[in-house]
């Protein structure tokens, strides 16, 4: 990262692919323009600072590539957030804290080694779509059915059965969803 981050005030999308940058720094919080960060392609464990909370513009956050292991508490605190992409992040447990993600409205979990889905997914109201695309998932909870913005729900790639597959088209009659 440059040593003065205050001179990039005006940037408002960054991406960084095949660095060896393993941790964000705290000073990230003087691009205050920001509206998007991807970042990818590493082989260490990436470190968030606290500070991103304070990013009021930051809109998309996307990894891929990265070593996480779970969600950041630092990415459920922007309270601006509308579209999240984890793929290949080595993610093994999702939040149960929706409610923080108010206005998050795609979700996309591809890739990682989620077993359980957290009931507690009907707390952010405005997701229209969800992919949760090879993971490790058996069953959705049912508390999904109170999300009236879904429009589509992939789970390709997880072992769900046919009973869990009939259920869910049962809870979701107007959502479109992939198996």
């Amino acid at each position: 990262f440059p040593a003065n981050l205050k001179a990039f005030y005006n940037l408002e999308y960054l991406e960084l692919q095949h660095t060896k940058i393993d941790s964000i720094p705290s000073e990230i919080v003087y691009l205050q323009k920001l509206r998007s960060f991807k970042f990818g392609n590493t082989d260490d464990t990436l470190k968030l600072p606290a500070t991103m909370k304070l990013m009021k513009n930051l809109k998309d956050v996307s990894f891929e590539n990265v070593i996480m292991d779970s969600l950041p508490k630092e990415v459920l605190k922007i309270q601006s957030l509308n579209f999240l992409y984890l793929s290949n992040t080595n993610t093994h447990y999702f939040t149960k804290h929706f409610e923080r993600l108010q206005n998050l409205e795609v979700l996309i979990l591809e890739n990682n080694p989620i077993a359980k889905f957290p009931n507690e997914i009907y707390m952010a109201k405005k997701l229209r779509f969800i992919s949760l695309r090879n993971n490790k998932l058996t069953s959705i909870p049912e508390t999904i059915s109170e999300l009236s913005e879904l429009s589509i729900l992939d789970l390709r790639g997880n072992p769900i059965d046919q009973e869990e597959i009939e259920k869910l088209k049962a809870l979701l009659p107007d959502c479109q969803i992939k198996f």
